[in-house]
């Protein structure tokens, strides 16, 4: 006896009137009245002046919660969003955008284990003054017991991590790694992911196995669309950033209203009187309207490649799904005119319309339509999986039973040829990825190569310079806003990455020893140009000796990052991936085509002797010299020790 009173006065509490927050529906206002029974926004009652006299309390505050499901509760205890609202959400009768789309989104039967984030970012909130009046004068009737007297700005994003399975036992590995991951469904006031909930684990033990979507419903513009959980991370460390880019003021939108009785302020206005026994057969209504709804889009998906029917299946599916549009038709009339106030009484035409299954043939052979499915002697009346059991077992029943005519045979033979075309596709699809991370790499490098340069010249002589000394070139007349390399008080070059150069220098002067085996010097103005490939690595240096004591007229020294070292990783996909096993023709045309580039791009050093009288009217090239290391002559073949792509 004492429990059965502790239940009524806690139930009586629940259901009395008082002040609370509600989810945010257009068009609430500070002073409109509001209809909680219908979910409806009524009249203005509230004296202008005390609308625009209004009260502001800045203050941010960050709120992440995880929830792991599949049902429809998951969804409204996530947004704490009432059963009836969210009927009203899902019949179409209260437009919502943004996060509240969620709520919306029809089940159409996939298999998926569901890991929901709410990410909220709460700003500002207004709400009238301490003291307002109330105007009923010209209103006429007021719609709702209930009036606006806060609004919460901010914004909400949902995140729905997706893991689809194939059966039970897939589904519970999916169960145990999240739930297993989660530590905290209460909610924490942050967004650090790692202390509600180890992501990283759970990409861990199921990114390998099994297929992750992520659907996204926010209430501000998101930059990106992750679909993997370490970019879903960095969304969610952004998100605040977001709110404060994309929305005025970065106070958001509106997400959530305070509302009051209205016998606060009418001493006479009615009260709020919720019926018990209505709010207990809310959450049903949903399940079976969910029922009705997955029921419809199995058998959509199911009929969409046009396959031919038996006669029998034909009476089956038009019967069934005559008596899905029905009964959808009862309950949107019934949640249309929903009154949290009004009895159970209003919920007799949608009773009566889910149970018009058990008068259809195909209901009754439900056993006998699957036997692969589990018998069970007779399904409970409060069972609310109804339709789409029926729905499945006449899926079963259609591929397992087929016609035998000329049209259906070519229909299966088309389904064949599109499956194996889907596994082709899937393999192209594969290369392409590959080729996108190729193409990310080659974007990267394109970033580096040629934004590394300088250019340096020297007018005339260079004091104490002797022959073998270090030239240095003190006018920079060029130089990459990134880090050139070149020091023009030293003279030396410093690589300020790792990678290819194309080094010039280009040295005047009498006297120049250009073979560097002190013969054939002359008193006259000779240049000695020498240009080359060399590989360095970040740090290494490089500088200019002369081949005389004299310098005279101009010099020049300049370099360029032409080329930066490839990524290692493999991402090209192997010939026969996308190729049949009879293209042999086109395996040998490659393989001549690659011989020829090998002789093609074998690089040979000849040098040509110059005459005496060449070098006095000529440039030079002396690749040869033997006063420089061997190094650089190996430095002059491109791609012999190291792989470099021009």
């Amino acid at each position: 006896m004492i429990k059965f009173l502790t239940i009524l006065v806690f139930s009586c509490y629940a259901f009395a009137d008082k002040p609370e927050w509600v989810p945010y529906v257009s068009p609430m206002m500070l002073g409109r009245t509001f209809d909680k029974s219908k979910n409806q926004v009524g009249v203005d009652i509230i004296n202008l002046e005390d609308v625009t006299n209004t009260e502001i309390v800045n203050g941010t505050k960050e709120f992440m919660k995880f929830k792991a499901g599949e049902s429809d509760e998951s969804k409204r205890d996530l947004l704490d969003v009432g059963g009836s609202l969210a009927l009203k959400i899902k019949g179409g009768f209260i437009q919502v955008k943004g996060s509240g789309q969620y709520i919306k989104e029809e089940n159409k039967g996939e298999k998926y284990y569901e890991l929901l984030t709410l990410v909220q970012r709460k700003t500002r909130v207004i709400s009238l003054a301490s003291e307002v009046e109330a105007n009923t004068a010209n209103i006429g009737d007021i719609i709702g017991k209930h009036y606006v007297s806060k609004i919460q700005y901010g914004a909400n994003m949902v995140a729905s991590l997706r893991f689809k399975y194939k059966d039970d036992k897939e589904k519970e590995n999916i169960k145990a790694a999240i739930e297993g991951s989660i530590s905290d469904t209460t909610g924490s006031g942050s967004f650090n992911i790692q202390a509600s909930a180890n992501l990283s684990k759970i990409d861990e033990q199921l990114n390998s196995q099994y297929s992750l979507e992520i659907k996204y419903y926010a209430d501000v513009q998101l930059d990106d669309v992750p679909q993997n959980i370490e970019d879903f991370k960095a969304l969610v460390n952004r998100f605040s950033s977001l709110v404060a880019e994309t929305t005025d003021n970065g106070m958001g939108r509106p997400i959530s209203a305070y509302v009051q009785p209205l016998t606060a302020l009418l001493g006479n206005a009615p009260e709020y009187n919720a019926d018990l026994k209505t709010h207990e057969r809310i959450p049903d209504l949903e399940r079976e309207i969910s029922d009705l709804i997955v029921a419809k889009n199995l058998l959509y998906i199911a009929l969409k490649d046009k396959r031919t029917l038996t006669e029998q299946q034909e009476g089956w599916i038009s019967d069934f799904y005559e008596t899905i549009i029905g009964a959808t038709k009862a309950y949107r009339e019934v949640i249309s005119k929903l009154d949290l106030e009004t009895g159970p009484e209003q919920f007799q035409k949608t009773n009566e319309a889910f149970l018009k299954i058990k008068e259809l043939d195909s209901w009754k052979q439900r056993f006998t339509l699957c036997p692969e499915a589990e018998k069970k002697s007779d399904v409970p009346i409060v069972t609310f999986t109804l339709y789409s059991q029926l729905a499945r077992r006449l899926i079963c029943h259609m591929e397992r039973e087929r016609s035998n005519s000329i049209y259906d045979t070519q229909v299966r033979n088309i389904l064949s040829l599109k499956t194996d075309f889907m596994d082709n596709l899937d393999k192209r699809n594969t290369f392409l990825n590959n080729v996108l991370t190729l193409s990310k790499d080659y974007t990267a490098r394109a970033k580096t190569i040629f934004q590394h340069y300088f250019m340096a010249t020297r007018d005339g002589q260079q004091s104490g310079i002797q022959k073998g000394g270090k030239v240095v070139f003190n006018n920079v007349q060029l130089k990459s806003s990134l880090k050139d390399g070149y020091d023009s008080s030293t003279g030396v070059f410093t690589a300020p990455t790792n990678g290819l150069y194309l080094l010039s220098q280009h040295v005047s002067g009498t006297n120049m020893d250009m073979d560097g085996d002190d013969q054939g010097i002359c008193p006259i103005t000779q240049a000695h140009t020498k240009s080359m490939f060399k590989k360095m690595r970040e740090g290494e240096t490089y500088e200019v000796t002369s081949d005389t004591d004299t310098l005279v007229g101009q010099s020049s020294f300049m370099g360029i990052l032409v080329d930066v070292e490839k990524n290692e990783e493999k991402v090209c996909a192997k010939k026969h991936d996308l190729e049949d096993d009879n293209d042999e023709q086109l395996e040998d045309s490659d393989k001549d085509v690659e011989e020829k580039d090998d002789e093609e791009n074998t690089v040979s050093g000849n040098d040509d002797d110059d005459s005496e009288d060449d070098k006095e009217s000529s440039l030079s090239d002396n690749e040869d010299d033997k006063g420089e290391d061997d190094d650089d002559d190996e430095n002059k073949k491109i791609g012999e020790d190291e792989e470099y792509e021009e």
